[in-house]
């Protein structure tokens, strides 16, 4: 019962919601089109981190929008989507030696993906490459035990979805205007 395992679900878990949103692009006011960063990191950095290094360029090459970063918010165990623990997940292949795992427990991994833009219109291009894909939810394949060669099919759900627009300073100021999208998920993990 003591067997020391990690199968990286978690990690898993991470990877394969990034993918989601690895390969978004707009065109921006010149025409050219741009090829959106992705990030794991929290919402406010974006504006932390223009503001602080805006005028140092030679200590840390500042972030230009638009951004796209997310985080792992929480996680939480779900009850009503648990199936017996006894039962046996078995390998594909037919070797002689049959690997085997027991059920696994079913957790929630809530999401949050941010945005930045500094205007309007592009978040609006980003946002709208996203959410026609979550009605109600987007499935996702995760290859969640390599060794006995088992993929899932994840589902995503959009939960919930804000904006804000942040201005430091006086609105006659040079200080960076940004327009912040926040995108709220639960990944029914396994």
């Amino acid at each position: 019962m003591y067997t020391k395992f990690y199968h990286g679900t978690t990690k898993k878990m991470i990877s394969a919601f990034s993918t989601i949103f690895d390969n978004i692009k707009i065109d921006i006011q010149n025409g050219k089109e741009i090829t959106v960063p992705l990030h794991y990191t929290q919402g406010e950095t974006f504006l932390y981190r223009i503001n602080q290094y805006k005028n140092d360029e030679a200590t840390v090459k500042p972030i230009s929008l638009p951004i796209m970063g997310f985080e792992l918010t929480s996680m939480q165990y779900e009850p009503e989507r648990h199936t017996n623990t006894m039962a046996k997940i078995q390998d594909r292949n037919l070797s002689n030696k049959r690997e085997y795992m027991f059920n696994r427990v079913t957790i929630g991994f809530n999401f949050e993906l941010n945005i930045a833009t500094k205007r309007f219109e592009d978040g609006l291009k980003i946002v709208e490459q996203i959410i026609p894909f979550f009605t109600p939810e987007l499935m996702i394949r995760v290859k969640s035990v390599e060794e006995l060669e088992q993929s899932t099919n994840i589902p995503v759900i959009l939960t919930s979805f804000s904006h804000q627009i942040i201005n430091e300073g006086a609105l006659n100021s040079s200080d960076i205007r940004a327009v912040i999208f926040q995108l709220s998920f639960t990944m029914k993990g396994i």
